[in-house]
């Protein structure tokens, strides 16, 4: 994938598609580092589907529900020099507690380090692809941060559905007032 969103947006689909009501996604730039992690409650994998999602195979496994997302997201990650974790943890009636971590460093300074790509795209994407769902954004580094939460957003609208174009249009143009602050 060209740009890291795509690789965000991804992730957050297959997330989407493991019933995940709510969603969290950090990027943290620590100098020369950057960490994406996006977390879910979804109903999480077992071993031999977290198996199959790490497969870098040229043919992707879409007969098992697998794409090649998670494993190009992966080499992209070590490409830089980074690395790439995924942790999950299947529901069960025993535990409350389910769902996926993905986490990937990369190293901004490589020739192979992909362009972050407008998040603030992205984040609408995920929200009108999901306005049920919450989403939970921080992107840090050390010229400050970029939040959005939707449950604090669900408080303020009270029955005004997120996916609404009047509050898709808000959300993006606040990303973006963010980010050029963050940027500047």
């Amino acid at each position: 994938m060209k740009e890291l969103s795509l690789n965000i947006l991804d992730i957050v689909e297959n997330s989407i598609k493991a019933g995940a009501d709510l969603i969290k996604i950090t990027l943290i730039e620590d100098g020369d580092k950057l960490t994406v992690a996006v977390y879910d409650n979804g109903s999480g994998m077992d071993d031999k589907v977290l198996k199959t999602a790490l497969c870098s195979s040229a043919e992707p496994d879409f007969k098992g529900g697998g794409g090649m997302g998670i494993p190009l997201f992966k080499k992209t990650a070590e490409r830089t020099g980074g690395s790439f974790g995924i942790k999950s943890k299947v529901a069960d009636n025993q535990s409350s507690e389910h769902g996926t971590v993905v986490t990937a460093v990369l190293f901004k300074s490589s020739p192979d380090f992909k362009n972050l790509g407008n998040i603030p795209d992205t984040v609408e994407a995920i929200i009108a692809g999901n306005p049920e769902g919450d989403l939970i954004f921080s992107h840090k580094s050390q010229n400050g941060e970029v939040f959005l939460n939707t449950k604090e957003l669900r408080k303020v609208l009270k029955d005004v559905p997120l996916n609404n174009c009047e509050v898709l249009s808000w959300i993006k143009t606040y990303l973006e007032k963010q980010y050029r602050v963050f940027n500047a």
